[in-house]
């Protein structure tokens, strides 16, 4: 819910607009106790993905919701997380809905001071994704001395996520996907999401199939899961038809 009060809040008052948007939509996306991850790509892709914000933008928008003291930004065991400082006072779950969160709540004796050097530069990306990104080479080489390489829209051609312009909710889901169960492997993303979403995976199930991997803590290879639940959907939905 969305609480009339929110328009005369000095604290909200007090946001750039940039802020006020990722506040009130960020409400949309927190769980039954208020909670949600707050590594920088996850709040990025998850609840701004179409507009167009670098990393550095949406980080510095947090931080003035938590210099407002509107969320608890902290974090625990090397992960971040967020958690709404009034959710109870504006939020109410019926006992039948309610779910218990699987994030940690927000412990001010063991959070860890905010280091403001956490995310890196936007053109500096992790090892992991800088591991990836030379695989991404090597293979848009190899299509080249192939002769593949015809064209950047070639079917076989890959797609890089970090600069991927959604055009369609599907695309969006797609990347919403990738970007929570596989965000450092970039060749992913064409490969599972987008061939997931060519083979008529609806925006729907993408939001159902990572909400159901992601409350499973045994899972340990989170894109296979992912291509199983696709493969078994769409077998189902061809022999129905």
């Amino acid at each position: 819910m969305l609480h009339s009060k929110i328009s005369v809040s000095s604290q909200v008052h007090r946001l750039s607009l940039p802020a006020k948007v990722l506040f009130t939509w960020m409400i949309a996306h927190g769980d039954d106790e208020g909670r949600l991850k707050g590594d920088i790509d996850t709040v990025r892709g998850l609840v701004v993905p179409l507009m167009g914000w670098s990393v550095k933008k949406v980080q510095s928008y947090v931080l003035e919701l938590k210099e407002q003291r509107l969320i608890y930004y902290w974090k625990e065991n090397n992960e971040w997380f967020i958690e709404f400082v009034k959710w109870t006072d504006y939020q109410y779950i019926q006992k039948d809905r309610f779910k218990r969160s699987t994030l940690p709540k927000y412990n001010k004796d063991s959070v860890s001071n905010l280091d403001t050097d956490w995310i890196q530069a936007d053109n500096t990306p992790s090892p992991q994704a800088k591991l990836s990104e030379m695989k991404l080479k090597k293979i848009k080489i190899s299509e080249a001395n192939t002769g593949n390489n015809t064209s950047q829209n070639n079917e076989n051609s890959l797609v890089d996520p970090r600069t991927f312009q959604p055009s369609n909710g599907g695309e969006v889901a797609a990347w919403e996907a990738w970007n929570q169960l596989e965000h450092t492997n970039l060749m992913a993303f064409k490969v599972t999401y987008l061939t997931a979403l060519h083979k008529g995976l609806t925006a729907e199930k993408f939001y159902q199939f990572v909400s159901e991997i992601k409350q499973d803590n045994t899972i340990n290879n989170p894109g296979a899961v992912f291509n199983n639940k696709v493969q078994t959907y769409l077998k189902d939905k061809e022999d129905r038809s």
